[in-house]
């Protein structure tokens, strides 16, 4: 809903985004996640902020971390250029994600994805506006137990001393863990 991109950082976006699972995992049912960008104020320039070495290691929290199941990606009110943002994902995210980025030139296309029971007002949907959500999550955040909630998210810290220690995956596919199925062409 901000009308200067410019401002936007994508790693703060990201660690709001980690907040609203956090909250997520705490009060809801479901983990898996539709994602609706609404490109309107959306200017060429932001482009530039896209680095994908960022976005790629913001998509491995999500995923991994997280264990986040992302059901679609899904971008409204695209300029023209969307294709060029788009071309950068794709260039980070799993082929499964990239999948499953959809742009959609109107709102009923949105709805063959996404029901309008779920949807805010602002989009056609039956849920409250967007102004009324924010309003909603700022009144959480203020309180004791979305105090709690932050408290303990920026607390949280990778223990180094259970990394393996063995450099083969490293050393020869590029990244340090464990694998559980390895597919050879």
């Amino acid at each position: 809903m901000n009308k200067n991109f410019e401002d936007i950082n994508v790693v703060e976006v990201a660690r709001f985004c980690c907040f609203l699972i956090q909250m997520r995992m705490l009060y809801e049912y479901t983990f898996a996640h539709h994602l609706v960008w609404d490109m309107k104020h959306l200017k060429a320039s932001a482009v530039t902020k896209l680095n994908p070495i960022v976005l790629r290691k913001i998509e491995v929290v999500f995923t991994d971390s997280y264990k986040a199941r992302v059901k679609g990606l899904h971008f409204i009110n695209a300029p023209p250029f969307i294709n060029k943002i788009i071309a950068i994902f794709n260039l980070v995210l799993k082929e499964k994600i990239a999948k499953r980025i959809h742009v959609h030139s109107t709102y009923e296309d949105l709805y063959k994805h996404i029901s309008k029971e779920v949807l805010p007002e602002d989009y056609g949907g039956e849920e409250m506006s967007c102004q009324d959500i924010s309003k909603h999550l700022k009144e959480f955040i203020k309180s004791e137990t979305g105090r709690r909630v932050i408290e303990q998210s920026s607390k949280m810290v990778a223990n180094e001393t259970k990394r393996s220690s063995l450099k083969f995956n490293e050393e020869y596919m590029g990244m340090p863990g464990s694998f559980k199925q390895l597919n050879f062409d």
